[in-house]
């Protein structure tokens, strides 16, 4: 035997993903968290190559 709620809870038919407050709350979130917890990104897109104001013989 089932039991049915008298007066189940009204839910938004909406995906919390389309509006644009929330996906501009998810990229941040994105990024975010790339940023603290995926730094080896970052050192691998940095290029080991002095600077030229720094250089003693520039080319």
């Amino acid at each position: 035997m089932t039991k049915s709620t008298p007066h189940p809870p009204v839910t938004d038919p909406a995906s919390p993903y389309e509006s644009p407050d929330s996906k501009k709350f998810h990229k941040a979130a994105e990024r975010a968290l790339d940023h603290y917890l995926n730094p080896a990104a970052k050192i691998m897109a940095t290029t080991n190559e002095p600077e030229p104001m720094y250089l003693a013989n520039p080319k």
